[in-house]
């Protein structure tokens, strides 16, 4: 029995040996990016020692870039696991409304180092992909932690080399105001266009 138990492990392990690949890659592409918005909530700015209720909110969408390190872990011809880490500049522009008028506009710089497991689904040279991320942002604009998800489609026009599109969604406010509703609906929004390449190394 025990024999048979050990033929079978290693019947398995040879199997997974010879399907598991590992490809490392980079990718990069554009952002365009911005913060969702509840453009109706009221609360007061405290910049200065006369505070203004602001009326309106506009943010408007800004474009930047990314760039991030991945590794596709290929456990079937139809799926596989792909850890990456990036770096991604995003924001918004903002501009607010307040009883005594409009503000001028101003560009928020966002810039984040995160780290996101995608899983990915192919059929044949397309792939379905989506997964969770974590952010951490750095920089000027520090706002702590980004707790998100993305999906999207991507098509292999060689066997290295292939293009993506993809909608990243985060859960944490990226504005701090005292209006705890405003608070929760100024999140990332970042639709991104970009392109990835894999080494693939012979055994």
């Amino acid at each position: 029995m025990k024999t048979k138990i050990f033929a079978l492990l290693i019947l398995i392990s040879g199997f997974l040996s010879a399907q598991v690949t590992f490809n490392p890659g980079i990718r990069a592409g554009i952002n365009f990016a911005n913060l969702t918005n509840r453009s109706n909530e009221t609360f007061y700015l405290h910049e200065d020692e006369n505070p203004e209720k602001v009326i309106h909110t506009s943010l408007k969408t800004v474009t930047d870039f990314y760039i991030g390190l991945q590794g596709n872990i290929r456990f079937t011809e139809r799926y596989a696991l792909q850890p990456e880490v990036n770096y991604s500049r995003q924001g918004t522009n903002l501009q607010y409304t307040t009883e005594n008028g409009v503000l001028p506009e101003k560009r928020l710089h966002y810039n984040f180092i995160g780290v996101q497991l995608t899983n990915k689904i192919y059929i044949k040279n397309f792939s379905v992909f989506a997964g969770p991320f974590l952010d951490l942002a750095v920089g000027e604009n520090n706002s702590g932690l980004d707790l998100g998800f993305s999906g999207g489609l991507g098509y292999d026009i060689f066997k290295n080399l292939g293009v993506e599109v993809r909608i990243k969604k985060g859960f944490a406010s990226m504005l701090g105001h005292e209006n705890s509703s405003f608070l929760f609906s100024n999140s990332n929004m970042v639709f991104q266009i970009g392109g990835y390449y894999t080494f693939h190394f012979k055994k």
